[in-house]
């Protein structure tokens, strides 16, 4: 059979490969069309051997037939493939996602949506391919729950697992928790906080950056409470004060209009 493979550097080239031969459970399509997208693409473009150290697919540099969702005719049949389930000439599509094909969204055509057969949670580790991105959603959930620094340790983490992929999935994965950092630090820690204790939201970066520097870990965890109890102190000692000065305010005669 030949093929048009991408070497890279935007070249193509038209090769003659052996054909193949079905193995169990498996079937042989002549191809008729074949998708093109930019995941594709990138194979052309790119140096050889780039995208797929991006991608997390290793470090060869070969080149390979590009193209995916190809259809075609079924021309050849593995053990384990019955007549009735793949006559020869059966027009098929070969689609790149595997569901349980008894659910409905199988039924229905979007097994890309099956929730048996394809699990998409941890959005990023999903995107990255890291392996049980279920696993690493939950793990970086329960340790966001400890105050300042659980995200940084689901990080950590998980930028270890990211790096198992390939660098360039660490990278990114670098820059999508930086991000991600600086919105929850500075954005979100301190109003969610804030409005909790009653403070405000400079009081509560206030809080945690000056115990954080006395005390370390515990004083960044400590700080925003130990600021809020002095808030309420302070309010308590000034209450009988605010209380005359209040009265003598509304009793002091006001200048005629």
């Amino acid at each position: 059979m030949r093929g048009a493979v991408f070497l890279g550097n935007r070249k193509v080239e038209l090769r003659t490969f052996p054909d193949p031969a079905p193995g169990p459970g498996e079937v042989v399509i002549e191809m008729k069309a074949s998708g093109m997208c930019g995941s594709d693409l990138k194979f052309y473009r790119s140096p050889p051997g780039a995208a797929q150290a991006a991608l997390g697919l290793g470090n060869s540099s070969e080149p390979f037939i590009g193209g995916h969702e190809p259809c075609g005719v079924v021309v050849a049949r593995g053990p384990g493939v019955s007549q009735r389930d793949a006559p020869d000439g059966q027009r098929v599509m070969d689609h790149h996602y595997a569901g349980c094909g008894t659910c409905p969204h199988c039924r229905l055509g979007w097994s890309q949506l099956c929730r048996a057969g394809i699990t998409v949670y941890g959005v990023t580790a999903v995107i990255l391919g890291l392996s049980y991105p279920l696993a690493l959603a939950v793990l970086a959930g329960l340790l966001d729950l400890i105050p300042n620094i659980g995200a940084t340790i689901a990080g950590i983490i998980i930028g270890i697992v990211a790096l198992s992929v390939s660098v360039g999935a660490l990278i990114a994965f670098v820059i999508v928790i930086v991000v991600y950092q600086q919105i929850e630090n500075y954005v979100l820690q301190p109003t969610i906080i804030g409005k909790a204790a009653n403070v405000s939201g400079f009081t509560v970066l206030a809080s945690v950056l000056v115990f954080g520097a006395l005390f370390g870990f515990i004083g960044a965890i400590i700080g925003v409470p130990i600021a809020a109890g002095l808030q309420i102190v302070g309010a308590e000692l000034t209450a009988a004060r605010r209380a005359r000065t209040a009265a003598a305010e509304v009793a002091e005669p006001q200048p005629p209009a």
